[in-house]
Formats: structure tokens, C-alpha cells, sequence
């Protein structure tokens, strides 16, 4: 019994492992019929010296086959051996400037143009000298359309035409042919002898010939190919061929250039007038702005009556120098006390300060420190206590009547503090 087990899992071990395989082999079978692969471009952004330079791709594929690239930031004319590339349509602003390329390419330089700084309301002038017609290549296109067709693609040229280098010219080689899927959208067409050129069904689509000692190259396009373009087709190999780039001479390239905007160019050339403009303007602001106010609402402006005024310098006195409010205050009581008890003058001091206590049913001893004062150094409230004392002995000697009889306290006579 026990044999038999032994046995019936021997032969289970060897059979899951097989059970394994064809089951990873099945699962292996099932995701190749239903994966699909496609192939995406991802877009990666330009990084280091690419980001800087918008002609990098350009500026390496040329380091490469031995040629440096120039793009100056002004419009200085290049050595005659180098090869000069006009994207920009604003090249010529200057009948001098344009005199100046001329006599450069007399010299012996070689100029490419692009029909884009060839337009008939920029450069007149170069087009009536040079005789250059330019045709839309849709419309070259539709000449080629058959009999019945309903628009100028349905011609049986393809849209990728091949651009043959033309035989029998003095710079051709061996016939040559490029493949570009994006045609060039002008066809070229010129009286002029030609040196060397490139043509597909439609026409002319690259010209050059001598001009005095050198060359002009003109290409039916709307500029040179950006950096990303460059590196399809056949592209760069015909740039190379188009620009007649060769080993050692240098190519200069006047391209379109984002110019500074209005502030920047000022504070690039002026920042000096800025700042200063700035502080001027800021100060001018500051001034008419309204002020920080107090922390408390300004009082109603108005004249103050005698009572308050008398009042209020009193107050003021009362913390800048009490002492001088003391001394006032007695002598008002003398005054007081010369008008109302004449006879008590010729008394002695004592006896007269007894008078008054007597006839205003005033403290003497009360009234004695009050005369005498708090002394320096006493607090507020001190001085104004003896101050209240004199003014109450004030006016009840005042308002006494004129018997010998003492004179009673009374609320209407007796101020508040």
C-alpha cells in the first residue's frame, strides 16, 4: 500500500513540471495575438546648448563635415570665400546695404537666397535685375492635372517629387537626385545662364549663376529648413548641395532674429533714466497720496469760550508747574481778602489767616497747609487738593455777607473737582 503511494507521486512529480510549461507556453501564445505594438515620437524638449542656440542642429551637422556656421548679430559682410545665406526679409533695409552684397558678390562671394526675401514688394529692384519668375507650385501643379480631374492632387505626380540635378551645366556632376517628401512650394524660372541647378517635374526649383566673380544661388522656398527637418529625406544632403558647402569655407547665415521688446532694449541701454524716471514717478505718487493720520480723530476746530480756555491752561499748568498755579491761586485769595475784609489787612498774618478761616467756616489748620502748599516733589492729586481748598475759601469770602456773623457752607458756592 505504501509502495503504491510512493509510486503515484513519483509519477505526479514528473508530470506538473510538463503541466507548467505548456501552460507559460499557452499564456505566452495568447499575449503575442493580442499585443500590438505602435511606434510613438515623443517630443523631448531642447536641453544645454540646444536650448540657447535655435541653429544647433544645423551648426553641429556643419562642424561635422568641416565648415563653421556664422550668425552675426549685425549685418557685417563675411570674407569673399565664405558662403552668405539670406533668410531675412528685412536685409536690405538701406540702399547702401544692398549696394554693399552686390559688390560683395562682384567680389567673389557666394549669396543664397530664399524666395521669401525675394518678394515683389521687398526687392523690386533685385527681381527686375535678376529677371526671376516665380510660380506657386500648386499652380505649376494644376497645368499637370488630366482631363477630368477635380483638384491638382489628383495629378499623377506625387506630392514627393524627386529633384534631379540638371546635365550639361558647368557645375553639375553626375546627376544627382534627392528625395524630398515636403516639395519646395515655388518653381523658379530665369533668362539668365545658368551654372548649376535642381528640377523635378514641375520646373526649376534651384538656381545659381555667376554674377562678376561670384555666385548667387537662389532656392524656391520659404527658408532653410529647421533644425528638426534637417535630419528627414534627403535634406541635408541637399542643403550641402543647394549652399555648396565645401570643407574650410565658413557659411554665413543672416536669419530672421527675435528682437528685445521695448523694456527690455531700455533697460539694456538706459537703465540708469530708468531707475531715476522710476524714483521720479514713485515720489510723485508718495506726495499725492494721502498721509498716515493720528491714531485719534482731530477735534472739531472751533473758539473755546473763557471758562474753557481758563480751564485748559489751568490743566496744563497743573502737570507742567503746579507750583505757579499755586501761587496764583493765593494771590487771588489775597485779593479776595483785601476787598471783602479790609480791616483784617493791618492784622498779623495769623491772625488775619484766622479771620478768613472764621468768616468762610473754613479748617484753619486745613486752610493754613493749603496756603503752605504740598511742597515740590507732591503728586497731582496733592496740588490739586490744596488748589481746591483756596478756591473754596475763595468764594465763600466772596459770597459772605457783610455781618460779622460766620458764613455757612453752601453747595451752590462750592465747585467741583
Amino acid at each position: 500500500m505504501r509502495a503504491a503511494v510512493v509510486d503515484r507521486w513519483r509519477a505526479w512529480r514528473t508530470v506538473w513540471p510538463v503541466l507548467g510549461v505548456l501552460v507559460l507556453l499557452a499564456l505566452a501564445w495568447w499575449v503575442a495575438i493580442h499585443l500590438e505594438r505602435h511606434e510613438v515620437e515623443r517630443y523631448r524638449p531642447p536641453q544645454g546648448a540646444a536650448l540657447r542656440d535655435e541653429h544647433y542642429v544645423l551648426r553641429e551637422w556643419l562642424r561635422r563635415v568641416g565648415v563653421t556656421l556664422e550668425t552675426p548679430q549685425h549685418r557685417t559682410l563675411p570674407p569673399p570665400s565664405a558662403t552668405l545665406v539670406l533668410t531675412d526679409a528685412h536685409w536690405d533695409v538701406s540702399r547702401q546695404h544692398r549696394q554693399a552684397v552686390r559688390e560683395w558678390v562682384r567680389a567673389g562671394g557666394h549669396v543664397v537666397l530664399y524666395t521669401s526675401v525675394l518678394e515683389e514688394d521687398a526687392h523690386p529692384q533685385w527681381l527686375a535685375d535678376w529677371q526671376i519668375k516665380t510660380q506657386h507650385h500648386l499652380e505649376a501643379l494644376e497645368k499637370l492635372r488630366p482631363e477630368g480631374a477635380s483638384s491638382p492632387e489628383a495629378a499623377p505626380a506625387s506630392r514627393c517629387f524627386p529633384l534631379t540635378e540638371a546635365p550639361g551645366l558647368a557645375e553639375s556632376r553626375t546627376g544627382r537626385v534627392w528625395h524630398k517628401c515636403d516639395p519646395l512650394p515655388q518653381v523658379l524660372t530665369s533668362p539668365r545662364p545658368l551654372r548649376w541647378g535642381l528640377r523635378d517635374a514641375l520646373g526649376w526649383r534651384v538656381l545659381r549663376w555667376a554674377e562678376g566673380a561670384g555666385r548667387v544661388t537662389v532656392i524656391g522656398d520659404s527658408g532653410p529648413t529647421v533644425d528638426i527637418q534637417l535630419l528627414r529625406d534627403d535634406q541635408a544632403a541637399l542643403v550641402s548641395a543647394a549652399w555648396d558647402v565645401r570643407p574650410g569655407q565658413p557659411v554665413w547665415l543672416w536669419a530672421s532674429q527675435d528682437q528685445p521688446n521695448l523694456w527690455h532694449w531700455l533697460w539694456r541701454h538706459a537703465a540708469p533714466v530708468m531707475v531715476l524716471g522710476g524714483l521720479v514717478v514713485a515720489l510723485a505718487l508718495w506726495r499725492a497720496m494721502p498721509r498716515l493720520g493720528p491714531w485719534r480723530a482731530a477735534l472739531p476746530t472751533g473758539r473755546r469760550g473763557a471758562v474753557a480756555q481758563v480751564r485748559g491752561t489751568a490743566a496744563f499748568l497743573l502737570r507742567r508747574d503746579p507750583a505757579a498755579l499755586h501761587a496764583a491761586q493765593v494771590q487771588a485769595l489775597n485779593h479776595a481778602v483785601t476787598r471783602c475784609l479790609p480791616a483784617s489787612v493791618a492784622l498779623d498774618p495769623t491772625a488775619c489767616w484766622a479771620e478768613v478761616a472764621r468768616r468762610t467756616a473754613q479748617d484753619e489748620t486745613l486752610l493754613r497747609a493749603a496756603l503752605a502748599g504740598p511742597g515740590a516733589g507732591a503728586s497731582s492729586r496733592a496740588w490739586a487738593s490744596s488748589l481746591l481748598t483756596l478756591e473754596h475759601t475763595r468764594r465763600r469770602l466772596l459770597h459772605a455777607p457783610s455781618s460779622d456773623s460766620p458764613v455757612t457752607s453752601s453747595a451752590d458756592h462750592v465747585p467741583h473737582a
